[in-house]
């Protein structure tokens, strides 16, 4: 009898330990080794994405460390505690094991480890180089051309910030062609204000002729008005905008607001006068009377202003087309650009968000990875 319970004692140690953690003996005789590049991409993105599902696809053998604070863990330990700090769900802490004798000197995963970090909400996950995103995002077949019809994040090139940034001093993409005959993008690159204004010129006429629009309309012409008027700060140009050229954004219309905005830009009080309103506006709702108040505020400005940029994106590119700027395509920016864009992607599918673009979005991304061969 006295056996029989030695014999219960023991059995029963030997499940607790497994259960705790104590080891993986199983794992351990089937040859412990470093995880991989690929083992330690599913942790990142089980950590990205919330994913305990993803952490299944490390084997037991993969090890990570140890280091000057942490003892060696299993990867997919790791995986699951990341989670379950990240979420504040202790319950995944039943997939954690720890690797190895126990240590009191420095950090070492185990199941009660992973509790205290749930318990915490202690949110973190393992990195990833800029490079390698980018490449695994290829190889699961995404498009940074593309990545916009997931429905869950814009377009990485927007005409719109292209034209915008027209005016900026730090400069635009712009594109040339190389010796071999091929377009190529220029960073940080730009077009230089004379250039500019010169290509402005050629094609709505001087500043102190009427507006002589080439290969468009009015309207092409208007916005080449005020963008040559806010590169040059020179409100002369506004005054090529017709009169009853009308913006959605200012019932004054758009010459006037290209007057107020170098006005203000260029703190000349003596503009504000040129400014007309509609019959009936009561002085203090005028754009005059707006302009002289942020001229004369005694407080920093914050606001400033840039050129107005059509609403109709077929307009924005037709212009910058028009400017001779080349609109990239999203592969040719830097790989830096790439990695925020994916990285910003991964960031909306983390799953906070329970609509229906991104959840499916999510269910696609979860297959994708699911798909990448385990090495």
């Amino acid at each position: 009898m006295v056996r029989w319970r030695g014999l219960i004692v023991v059995a029963a140690f030997l499940v607790m330990a497994e259960l705790l953690g104590l080891q993986s003996l199983r794992d351990e005789l089937a040859g412990m080794r470093p995880a991989n590049r690929d083992e330690l991409f599913y942790a990142y993105m089980a950590a990205e994405l919330n994913a305990p599902a993803l952490c299944r696809k490390i084997p037991w053998t993969a090890q990570a460390g140890p280091g000057i604070d942490f003892a060696a863990e299993y990867v997919r330990s790791g995986c699951y505690e990341t989670i379950a700090g990240n979420t504040g769900n202790p319950w995944l802490c039943w997939e954690v094991k720890r690797l190895g004798a126990v240590s009191v000197l420095v950090h070492q995963t185990s199941m009660w480890s992973c509790v205290g970090q749930a318990r915490r909400h202690e949110r973190g996950g393992p990195g990833i180089a800029p490079d390698e995103l980018v490449q695994y995002f290829q190889e699961m077949g995404y498009d940074p051309d593309t990545l916009q019809t997931e429905g869950v994040t814009a377009a990485l090139v927007q005409a719109k910030d292209l034209y915008r940034g027209l005016t900026d001093r730090v400069g635009l993409k712009v594109g040339r062609v190389n010796e071999g005959g091929n377009t190529e993008v220029v960073t940080p690159g730009s077009v230089a204000q004379a250039e500019l204004l010169t290509r402005i010129e050629g094609l709505i006429g001087p500043i102190d002729a009427p507006l002589d629009m080439k290969g468009g309309d009015a309207v092409d012409g208007a916005y080449l008005s005020d963008l040559a008027a806010m590169r040059s700060m020179d409100w002369r140009w506004c005054e090529k905008i017709p009169a009853e050229m009308p913006l959605a954004t200012e019932r004054a219309g758009m010459r006037n607001w290209c007057v107020f905005k170098v006005a203000t830009e260029t703190q000349t009080i003596a503009l504000c006068k040129r400014l007309t309103d509609p019959v009936g506006t009561a002085p203090w709702n005028s754009l005059q009377g707006l302009c002289e108040g942020q001229i004369n505020s005694p407080y920093p400005r914050t606001i400033h202003y840039g050129p107005e940029v059509p609403a109709d994106d077929t307009r924005t590119r037709r212009l910058l087309g028009m400017l001779g700027v080349l609109i990239p395509t999203a592969k040719d920016l830097p790989e830096g650009d790439i990695y925020q864009a994916y990285f910003a992607f991964l960031h909306e599918l983390d799953g906070r968000k329970k609509d229906t673009a991104h959840v499916a979005a999510r269910r696609r991304l979860m297959a994708r990875v699911e798909a990448l061969p385990a090495q």
